[in-house]
């Protein structure tokens, strides 16, 4: 069986992540946050309601004029 290589992850074992984001994507974020956008990782309302499914009036047992009674 070869030997891993020094620096790399063995098999099974989960890669190595940063404590910290690194300062181009931090400033990246800040950017982006100054500039209106919404940063990775947050929520976005523009989003949540793009991808929000279409209910019609009606679709589920109502009606257009309101809810059954």
């Amino acid at each position: 069986m070869p030997r891993p290589l020094p620096g790399r992850p063995t098999a099974g074992a989960p890669p190595a992540v940063p404590d910290v984001d690194p300062p181009i994507y931090r400033a990246l974020v800040a950017r982006w946050a100054t500039g209106g956008r919404v940063p990775p990782g947050s929520p976005d309302p523009e989003w949540e309601r793009l991808t929000a499914p279409l209910v019609r009036p009606g679709q589920f047992g109502g009606t257009a004029a309101g809810p059954l009674r």
